[in-house]
C-alpha cells in the first residue's frame, strides 16, 4: 500500500503501516484506561510529524481530543513551552479555565538532583533569608503540586473523550519540561490520555554532559513508562512513490529514481526538497512527461545534504525576499506579521506579496491564531541557513530592533515576553535592558521550578552586568551588588539541586563581592550559605567556621531569624558529628530566635530537629514531646509535609519502644497527612 498526501506543507507520507498499526494498538489502550506514553524516534526528515498527523486522522471517528505543543530550536527558553503551548484556554476552550494552574498556564509567568531530595531552594529573597533553606520536602511539595495541577487539567479534558497529546522536538525541550512530562507519565496510567512525543536521536549527543532527554528516556523505561517507534527511513520503492506523487507521473526512469534514492539515502524530506529545488531551477518541468530532454541524468549534481538543499534554495531569492527571510529568523521560529513589518519598515500589501511567494515556495507557513497574522519557518533547516548565515553585526542591529519593538508593542503584558525580551536585547548588546530582563525571566523560571532555565538566565544577568562595567545605571558598586546578589541566587538553585560544590563556589564569588563592598550583611548571607552548603557535605568542622562567622555578624545586627538559621545550621553539624549535647544547645538559641521573630513554620521545623537529636541519644520521651510540639505549631501553618514527617518519626520512635499498635496509629496519620498535601 502506497498513499502520497500533498497540501500547502507538502507534508509525504509513505508505507507507514507497521507504525500506524502500533499507535492504533497503544490508543486502543487509551480507550480502555489504560495511559500509555509512546516516543517516536527519528532522524531529521524520516517523517515523524507526518506519521502522526496520519495518525491523529484516522482517530476522527473516535472523536479523541488532539492536543499539541512545540519545543523550538534555540529560540528563547520559556519553561514548560509544549504544555503552554497545547493547553492554554484559546486552544482548549472554556473547560480549561478552572483547572489550570496559576502561574503556568494563561497568565503565562506573570510576574535534578544528584543527592539529598529533601532540599528546598527557591522560597527565600537574597536579602531576607527564611526559615526554609534547610526545609525539607518544600520545593518538591510545591512543584509537585504545580505539576499535579497540570496533570489534572490534561485528566479532566479525558473525561468525555480520551486526550491523545503529540510534543514534537523533544530533544529541544527545557529540563523542567522533560521533569513534568516524566511526572505526568507516570500519573496517567489510569486515565484515558496517550502521550506521544517524537525526538531526533542525532540532536542527544550535542551539548555538555549528558542530555536531559536521556536521562528522562532511561527513567521512564526503567519504570516500563513508556515504548519507542523507531521511524526509519525509507526503501527505494517508498521513495519512487513519493517523487511519482510530487511529479504526478508514473514513467519516471529508473535512474533518476536510482539517483535520487542513492543521495538521499531514503530520507523522505531530503526526497522533498530536492525535487522543488530541481523544479525551481528548471531541471525538471513537472508539466512535462519528456524526460529524454533532460540533462544526463547519471551527472545530475543534487544537494549533499538538509542543510546544502535549503541553502541552494535560499540562495536563489532576490535581495527583498532574502532580507524579509532574514528579520524573520531574527524574530524567531515564529514570527508576528505587525512585528516583521514593523521592523522592516515596508508597505504592508508589499511584504503580503513576498510572503504569499514564500508560503507557495513552502518555505515559510501561516499559522492558525487567534492573536494576531503569525508565520512560522516551514522547517527548523530554513530559518537555522537563514539566520546562520546573518554577519554578527546585522544580527545584533536586527535583535535591538526587535527588542524595541516588541518591548513597546507588550509594554501592558511585559511578564508574558520576558524569555523574548532577554534574548533579544542580550543578543541586541543592550546590556542593560538584557540584564533587565534576563533577571526578570531567571526569577520567572525559579517560580516555577525550572531550576536549569533560571541558572541560565541568572549567568546571563551576570555576563549583562559584566559588559556594562561603570556604564551601569548604578555605577560600579551597582554592579559589585548586582552580582553578588545574583551569586547568592545561583548558589541557592545549586544548593536545592544537590550541587553542593557549585553552591559553595557561587557563594564564594558573592562574599569576595560583599567584603569589596564592605556589605557586612552580604558577608554574613554569603558565609552563612558556604557552611550550609559544606554541612550537606559532610564537611562539619569546616562549615561550623562559616557558620560562627555569619552567626557574629547577623548577632551584632540583631537580625534574629538569620541568626536562628545559623544556629540551627551549627546544631545540624554537631548532631551530624555526634556532639548531641552542643547541638542541643545551638537548636536552643535557635528557637529562641525564632520565637523572637515569631516564625511558626521554623519552630515547628526545628522541633522536629530538636526531637532527632533526642531520639538519637534514645531520650524517647524527650523526642515524642518535641515530635508533638512541632505538630503543633506546623498546624498553624498546614504545612502538611512537615506534619506527616513529624508523625512518622514519632511512628519510629514507638516501633523502637516496641509498640506496636502505636507506632501502625501514627504511621497511618502521616499517611494521611502525606494525601493532604495535593
Amino acid at each position: 500500500m502506497s498513499i502520497v498526501k500533498r497540501n500547502h506543507e507538502e507534508q509525504v507520507f509513505v508505507n507507514r503501516e507497521s507504525e500506524l498499526e502500533e499507535l492504533e494498538r497503544a490508543f486502543n489502550s487509551t480507550k480502555a484506561g489504560r495511559g500509555v506514553t509512546v516516543f517516536l524516534e527519528g532522524e531529521a526528515g524520516v517523517g515523524k510529524t507526518a506519521l502522526f498527523d496520519h495518525f491523529s486522522e484516522r482517530l476522527g471517528p473516535h472523536g479523541a481530543r488532539i492536543l499539541r505543543g512545540r519545543c523550538l530550536y534555540k529560540d528563547d527558553v520559556e519553561p514548560y513551552m509544549p504544555f503552554i503551548d497545547a493547553l492554554e484556554p484559546k486552544k482548549t476552550g472554556p473547560v480549561m479555565r478552572d483547572c489550570l494552574p496559576v502561574g503556568l498556564i494563561g497568565l503565562r509567568m506573570e510576574e535534578e538532583k544528584e543527592e539529598s531530595p529533601d532540599i528546598p531552594v527557591g522560597l527565600f529573597n537574597t536579602k531576607d533569608a527564611d526559615s526554609r533553606i534547610l526545609d525539607s520536602g518544600n520545593v518538591e511539595q510545591e512543584r509537585e503540586r504545580m505539576f499535579n495541577s497540570v496533570r489534572s487539567s490534561i485528566s479532566n479534558l479525558a473525561h468525555s473523550k480520551p486526550v491523545v497529546f503529540f510534543i514534537d522536538d523533544l530533544q529541544w525541550a527545557d529540563r523542567a519540561s522533560l521533569q513534568l512530562l516524566h511526572y505526568i507519565a507516570r500519573h496517567v496510567r489510569q486515565a484515558k490520555v496517550m502521550l506521544v512525543c517524537a525526538f531526533r536521536p542525532e540532536e542527544l549527543s550535542l551539548e555538555e554532559g549528558e542530555h536531559g532527554l536521556l536521562d528522562i528516556f532511561r527513567r521512564m523505561n526503567e519504570e516500563k513508562l513508556s515504548t519507542t517507534i523507531r521511524v526509519n527511513r525509507m526503501g527505494r520503492e517508498s521513495i519512487s512513490a513519493i517523487v511519482q506523487g510530487m511529479l504526478e507521473a508514473e514513467d519516471i526512469p529508473d535512474t533518476f529514481i536510482n539517483k535520487v534514492y542513492s543521495e538521499s539515502e531514503g530520507n523522505p524530506y531530503f526526497v522533498v526538497e530536492v525535487i522543488k529545488s530541481l523544479c525551481e531551477e528548471g531541471v525538471i518541468d513537472p508539466t512535462s512527461h519528456v524526460w529524454s530532454t533532460m540533462r544526463d541524468i547519471e551527472k545530475l549534481s543534487l544537494p549533499g545534504g538538509l542543510m546544502d538543499i535549503v541553502s541552494r534554495r535560499v540562495a536563489k531569492l532576490d535581495y527583498k525576499t532574502k532580507k524579509i527571510l532574514m528579520h524573520a529568523s531574527a524574530i524567531g521560529s515564529h514570527f508576528e506579521f505587525k512585528i516583521l513589518q514593523r521592523a522592516l519598515e515596508m508597505d504592508e500589501e508589499e511584504l503580503l506579496d513576498v510572503l504569499d511567494q514564500l508560503i507557495e515556495m513552502h518555505l515559510i507557513i501561516e499559522e492558525p491564531s487567534k492573536d494576531g497574522e503569525v508565520f512560522r519557518f516551514d522547517h527548523v533547516q530554513i530559518r537555522q541557513v537563514v539566520y546562520d548565515g546573518l554577519s554578527r553585526s546585522r544580527a545584533r542591529v536586527m535583535h535591538k530592533k526587535i527588542g524595541e519593538l516588541i518591548e513597546q508593542e507588550c509594554s501592558d503584558r511585559l511578564g508574558e515576553v520576558v524569555y523574548i525580551l532577554a534574548r533579544h536585547f542580550h543578543a541586541g548588546q543592550i546590556w542593560e535592558k538584557g540584564f533587565k530582563y534576563s533577571l526578570m525571566a531567571g526569577e520567572s523560571a525559579q517560580s516555577l521550578f525550572a531550576f536549569d532555565e533560571a541558572q541560565k538566565y541568572y549567568l546571563q544577568s551576570v555576563e549583562c552586568l559584566e559588559r556594562l562595567g561603570n556604564d551601569f545605571s548604578g555605577g560600579r558598586n551597582g554592579v559589585m551588588q548586582e552580582k553578588a546578589l545574583l551569586y547568592l541566587r545561583l548558589g541557592e538553585l545549586a544548593y536545592g539541586s544537590g550541587r553542593f560544590l557549585g553552591a559553595i563556589e557561587f557563594h564564594k564569588s558573592a562574599l569576595e563581592l560583599s567584603k569589596k563592598l564592605g556589605d557586612r550583611g552580604l558577608e554574613a548571607e554569603a558565609s552563612c550559605r558556604i557552611g550550609l552548603a559544606k554541612s550537606q557535605k559532610g564537611d562539619y568542622k569546616d562549615a561550623e567556621k562559616d557558620l560562627d562567622r555569619a552567626l557574629d555578624i547577623f548577632t551584632e545586627e540583631n537580625q534574629h531569624l538569620s541568626m536562628a538559621l545559623a544556629n540551627r545550621g551549627l546544631g545540624y553539624c554537631h548532631w551530624r558529628a555526634g556532639e548531641l549535647d552542643d547541638a542541643l544547645a545551638h537548636y536552643a538559641a535557635a528557637v529562641e530566635s525564632a520565637q523572637d521573630a515569631g516564625d511558626s513554620h521554623l519552630l515547628g521545623t526545628m522541633y522536629i530537629d530538636i526531637g532527632n537529636v533526642h531520639n538519637h541519644r534514645g531520650d524517647f520521651e524527650n523526642g515524642l514531646k518535641y515530635y508533638n510540639m512541632a505538630i503543633e505549631e506546623l498546624e498553624q501553618v498546614k504545612d502538611y509535609s512537615e506534619i506527616a514527617r513529624a508523625y512518622n518519626n514519632i511512628g519510629d520512635v514507638h516501633i523502637q519502644m516496641e509498640k506496636w499498635d502505636t507506632a501502625i496509629e501514627y504511621l497511618d496519620k502521616s499517611v494521611q497527612s502525606a494525601k493532604k498535601i495535593h
